[in-house]
């Protein structure tokens, strides 16, 4: 199954950063389903997956970083609206919640 992630409305003061990836499929490096010709996952995610779009404008499964900057852009635990490309975020939460009108892929 591709999980693809669907959006609701934003709220919060952290800056919108996910509605970008909206209706994006899960990728990881095994399973590439972002709509880049190369693999988002592989070249942003380290070892984890995100619903990519085009790539990155968020990825809170991204690289740890103690320092809290990556040498590269979108290296690390990333929120674009907060703090940019090449910060990376020290913790982060995200709740989902299941829609009861998902369908399948």
């Amino acid at each position: 199954m591709k999980y693809q992630m669907f959006l609701g409305s934003y709220s919060g003061d952290a800056g919108d950063s996910l509605t970008y990836h909206n209706g994006s499929r899960f990728s990881t490096e095994d399973q590439d389903n972002d709509a880049n010709s190369k693999s988002c996952s592989t070249e942003y995610g380290g070892d984890g997956g995100w619903w990519f779009n085009t790539c990155v404008h968020s990825n809170l499964n991204g690289v740890y970083h103690k320092s809290g900057k990556s040498s590269k852009s979108w290296r690390g635990i990333s929120w674009n609206n907060f703090g940019g490309s090449t910060v990376s975020l020290k913790r982060t939460t995200m709740k989902i919640r299941p829609s009861y009108f998902a369908i399948p892929l």
